[in-house]
């Protein structure tokens, strides 16, 4: 996965597109994980699932902070007062352990 970022994105997670590639890659390496259906901070659409519609709601809040445009506390899951990659990889630890209606 590493390499693979290195190479579409030079700059890496500081860029927008190297976050999203980041974010693709682990969702792929990630598809197929499942679990009993599970109630998570990470399910922003309350729909019994971390899914594809919780990661682009929290792709469209990524660097957002208090009084800022577009800020939601409820995607500062780690409660810092800020929409980071501290976030992200909160997200990603329950990517696919719920299921529910989502795809």
């Amino acid at each position: 996965m590493i390499s693979c970022l290195r190479k579409c994105c030079p700059q890496g997670l500081r860029s927008s597109r190297g976050f999203a590639v980041a974010a693709v890659l682990l969702a792929v390496a990630l598809a197929g994980a499942s679990g009993a259906t599970c109630v998570s901070e990470a399910d922003f659409d309350g729909n019994g699932a971390v899914d594809f519609d919780d990661f682009f709601l929290f792709a469209d809040h990524f660097r957002t902070e208090p009084g800022g445009p577009g800020w939601d506390p409820a995607l500062d899951l780690d409660g810092d007062l800020d929409v980071d990659f501290d976030d992200f990889l909160r997200f990603a630890d329950d990517w696919g352990v719920c299921e529910g209606d989502g795809g």
